[in-house]
């Protein structure tokens, strides 16, 4: 057990809850051995000054490892640099990603420049350019992965994807060295994730890199993804028969793109796109989902986008504006024939139920306005046959 509190934190665009599940499994199987007890603050507490007291709470009752998920706009809180971090891992910070005032590069790289000390490592995702920034710009040690650049510290090679799980290798390049100041020698380990696509593939190698780091074995981190459980809207398949239907919670262009990248090797005839646009984004990021789901219409077999506003599912405030449906649908010109809009969820749902054929896959995407999608599919399919499938 560690002599005082080690804190880990995980920021980024997308990955940070996978990442922490991932590691939450890993932590769980290893409990009663390594005498690790842990707790993960989501980033709707991290965000707020009162973190620290239900961190205080926490270690009274003796919790020595606090995993936090940190949105890339509180790593300037007082309250964040307050808890010096042992240890940050950066997922992904695309500028595509970053649409807005909010996500100006310059900011984001001078806030993460301050945060951490030379006691302190930041793990660093090489293939993402601006992650990479901050590899130069950190006091504190650094430790980089990826699963295309050449030179990273720790990278993940001989990848197998199917829509069950993901087989690959991860091989550390480089010494490193954990939190208590051991140094492991390069090696490499075959591992077997549960969970389809390549964005898990590195949400797994993060989540390997800081197990090692808090001392734990590559065999205890294997049989903690062995007893990773599914993970609730994300590519779950809530059907599968004649047809299948998928539900995935991804509403910003990174995380769009990984999971199309992923649905793209699974088997299938025709996808059947669902796609539920969220409020509050601003125009600038509905304008890049709509143009990055444009440019894979052209990539892979979409038959069908249709797009919703959820209108009876969420309410007015939290319902996308006519601006941000503009934003989106101008960017989808080139496929003009194969895209509708039907305002509500359910009515959306059933005209992609309609259209579905054998070996089809619809797609159901969104964040808030399509957390009813699972349901919605589950009472047409039960209108249709008389069962729930």
């Amino acid at each position: 057990m560690p002599a005082t509190p080690v804190f880990l934190g995980v920021t980024g665009i997308n990955g940070k809850s996978s990442t922490l599940k991932i590691l939450e499994s890993i932590f769980r199987v290893n409990r009663p051995a390594a005498n690790h007890t842990f707790k993960i603050f989501p980033s709707a507490l991290t965000e707020k000054p009162s973190i620290i007291e239900k961190i205080r709470d926490a270690s009274r009752q003796g919790v020595n490892y606090f995993f936090l998920e940190i949105p890339p706009r509180a790593l300037a809180s007082p309250h964040i640099k307050s808890l010096h971090l042992d240890l940050l891992a950066v997922t992904n910070l695309s500028p595509d990603s970053l649409a807005g005032p909010s996500g100006k590069a310059s900011g984001l790289l001078s806030n993460f420049s301050k945060l951490l000390g030379e006691d302190s490592t930041s793990l660093i995702n090489a293939d993402d350019p601006l992650a990479l920034q901050m590899a130069d710009v950190t006091h504190s040690q650094v430790i980089t992965y990826a699963l295309d650049y050449p030179n990273a510290m720790a990278t993940a090679k001989e990848i197998l994807i199917n829509s069950d799980q993901s087989q690959f290798k991860v091989f550390v390049e480089s010494d490193l060295t954990t939190l208590s100041g051991k140094v492991i020698t390069p090696f490499s380990q075959n591992y077997t994730l549960p969970l389809p696509g390549r964005h898990n593939i590195y949400n797994a190698l993060v989540a390997t890199i800081i197990a090692l780091a808090c001392g734990m074995s590559s065999e205890s981190i294997k049989a903690g993804f062995t007893r990773l459980p599914p993970f609730k809207r994300c590519l779950e398949a809530v059907y599968s028969n004649h047809f299948k239907i998928i539900d995935d919670g991804a509403s910003n262009p990174g995380a769009i793109s990984s999971v199309l990248e992923a649905i793209s090797s699974y088997q299938y005839r025709k996808l059947i796109l669902v796609f539920a646009l969220s409020a509050n984004q601003n125009s600038a990021v509905s304008a890049l989902n709509g143009k990055l789901i444009s440019e894979w219409a052209e990539k892979i077999p979409i038959e069908k986008v249709v797009v919703t506003k959820s209108i009876n599912q969420v309410n007015k405030k939290a319902r996308a504006s006519l601006q941000e449906e503009r934003a989106f649908l101008e960017k989808c010109q080139n496929i003009t024939g194969r895209i509708s809009v039907i305002p509500d969820l359910g009515d959306a749902i059933q005209d992609s139920i309609l259209a579905a054929r054998e070996g089809d896959i619809i797609l159901l995407l969104g964040e808030k306005g399509m957390e009813a999608g699972a349901s919605l599919s589950q009472k047409v399919l039960h209108s249709f046959s008389g069962s729930s499938g």
